[in-house]
């Protein structure tokens, strides 16, 4: 392995991550042709560097002697690799098990997506999604700053079915514009398509 710079399709990964991650780097078939297969795990800079050195002397089981290391020496909290922290309630993790349900008052929204047949990952992506389309109809960054987040459930084709029944509403044509135009494919080809339905219903 080579010290090099690579770019990474922006699939929401690295959203409220730290600047130092472990992660494997996957080929994908559209520009700029890679991305993190999964959401990279946050180590500190040393651990970092001692995970790499095993990884370009060929032995990648020494990676986990590094971590656990950095984790003895109190480098890494205890279960520092089990959060799900995000800005929107949304991460790239597997779907949480049938069984799980709310704690508390569920929110007025998220009940009504229920209460029209959508399951609590769906509803929460389509959630995620008006969130995206109230800061592009702000202006500004906005759309940029919410598209990782945007990309990390649209992808899904579950939320997006849903998406395609729940954000058309016709005045938010030109914010599902502007989402495509700050997200990398499918994303931005979904958020046209949204886009296209929200201006059907406008004219």
């Amino acid at each position: 392995m080579h010290d090099v710079d690579l770019e990474l399709l922006n699939i929401g990964a690295f959203v409220d991550q730290a600047d130092v991650v472990l992660g494997r780097v996957v080929p994908i078939s559209v520009a700029p042709f890679r991305m993190f297969e999964s959401r990279p795990v946050p180590l500190d800079e040393l651990t970092a560097v001692q995970a790499a050195m095993t990884l370009r002397e060929g032995d990648a089981d020494s990676v986990l002697h590094a971590i656990s290391w950095g984790r003895r020496q109190g480098r890494l909290e205890r279960a520092f690799s089990c959060h799900e922290i995000t800005m929107y309630s949304n991460d790239i993790v597997p779907e949480p098990p049938p069984a799980a349900t709310f704690h508390g008052e569920v929110p007025g929204r998220l009940r009504e997506l229920l209460d029209a047949g959508l399951n609590e990952f769906v509803a929460n992506g389509v959630m995620v999604a008006e969130v995206a389309v109230i800061a592009a109809s702000v202006g500004g960054e906005s759309p940029v700053t919410i598209g990782p987040h945007l990309t990390a459930v649209l992808t899904d084709s579950r939320v997006f079915s849903a998406a395609l029944a729940h954000c058309v509403a016709p005045e938010n044509g030109a914010a599902w514009r502007k989402l495509a135009d700050a997200t990398a494919s499918p994303v931005s080809e979904r958020c046209a398509r949204i886009a296209d339905l929200c201006e059907q219903r406008a004219a």
